[in-house]
């Protein structure tokens, strides 16, 4: 934001500091008061409209090493163990860990599963009479959609075997997505036949449902990067590069695209927002990626946001911060989701020190215990952001 010429920034002490001599008074006291007033009507006006923050900018605080040397494939917030877990099996064919960092202390420990594992997503005992219930942490990986108990000796579990899980599990990146509110786990298993094939696993009935999202008007169904739900419309998105976002309906897996005007195409990864209601989809149009704002709730689209040449294959919100945290290569944009009105101007600035590794993979979770955004890379670490 642009201060008045009278007021500086003291972000050492987090304060705002009044020139002297702009007040007067009959008294020294009457002026300072005057002084005091205006500086603190300003402040608190700008804090109100969301123009000014107390919380320093966001920065990388540190890569913790030792995952491994492999694509990750996705993460997850386990928050009973205050964990992020990390599938990292998104290329080969062979059998990839996954990883357990304690945020507490980052700490490390490995878990080597039979086979290949893409997606993962902690689901915490949330019901006592579910035929799933229990604290595990889900995978689906060749064939196979089971879980990992969420400590050691890390007891692994393939459920859905018989009727087998069809698909080409092993050569995509195969996210899930636990949506607690339906007490549904959505896993990706790949393209079959030009379409995306999916799984929704019932946790109250234990009942998997496999289905394929039909070929849009516009080209065919490519594999996605991420899911996100969207609880305005009890619809879980998948995101894809063509024909659109696609809005699957949890109850009846019916889905509904989301086309972007102007010849953009999705880039696969997207968040949603509670805080302003908006869905934050990437897209790339002529070598410019960009963020645009879709509305939750009829999937109207607000504004289009250029970010700039960098890819963008994540994103992920910090809801202490009110932040999105959009990433790719070595940069992370941060933008304001309280200035969603107002085009570019919500782009607060980027993080760019100490992003010696590309970022390629949406694996980016927020942790709530520390507030922080962890984000995997495939050099085989974890970027710790504030």
């Amino acid at each position: 934001m642009t201060l008045p010429s009278w007021i500086t920034l003291d972000s050492a002490n987090s304060r705002l500091v009044g020139a002297a001599g702009q007040f007067s008074g009959t008294t020294q006291a009457e002026a300072n008061a005057s002084a005091q007033r205006s500086l603190d009507t300003f402040g608190d006006a700008a804090i109100a409209d969301g123009s000014l923050y107390c919380n320093p900018f966001p920065v990388l605080e540190t890569t913790i090493a030792g995952f491994g040397a492999d694509a990750p494939a996705q993460s997850t917030w386990d928050e009973d163990n205050e964990f992020v877990w990390t599938s990292w099996g998104y290329n080969g064919s062979v059998n990839r860990p996954v990883s357990r960092l304690d945020v507490n202390d980052n700490s490390i420990a490995t878990f080597l599963p039979t086979f290949k594992t893409h997606g993962v997503q902690y689901v915490p005992d949330y019901s006592p009479t579910g035929t799933l219930q229990g604290e595990r942490v889900w995978f689906n990986r060749v064939t196979k959609i089971g879980h990992i108990l969420p400590a050691a000796p890390y007891t692994e579990t393939n459920v859905f075997t018989s009727p087998a899980v069809t698909g080409n599990l092993g050569n995509t990146t195969g996210p899930a997505l636990w949506v607690p509110e339906e007490n549904m786990l959505f896993v990706a298993q790949g393209i079959v036949s030009d379409k995306l094939r999916f799984s929704r696993i019932d946790f109250m009935t234990g009942v998997r449902t496999e289905s394929d999202l039909i070929v849009g008007a516009n080209g065919v169904n490519t594999d996605t990067y991420n899911y996100t739900y969207n609880p305005e419309q009890s619809a879980v998105l998948a995101g894809q590069r063509s024909p659109g976002i696609a809005s699957v309906n949890i109850s009846s897996l019916a889905a509904t695209f989301i086309s972007l005007a102007g010849g953009r195409n999705t880039r696969y990864c997207h968040a949603y927002c509670p805080d302003n209601g908006y869905i934050y989809a990437a897209y790339v149009l002529g070598g410019i990626y960009g963020v645009a704002l879709v509305k939750a709730s009829d999937y109207s689209i607000l504004d289009y946001v250029d970010i700039d040449s960098t890819f963008i294959t994540g994103i992920v919100y910090h809801p202490f911060r009110r932040y999105m945290y959009v990433y790719g290569s070595t940069k992370v944009t941060i933008i304001d989701t309280d200035k969603y009105a107002l085009g570019s101007a919500m782009i607060l600035g980027n993080i760019t020190s100490g992003l010696t590794s590309p970022i390629d993979r949406a694996t980016g979770v927020y942790s709530p215990a520390t507030r922080k955004v962890y984000i995997a890379n495939p050099a085989g670490s974890i970027h710790v952001f504030t």
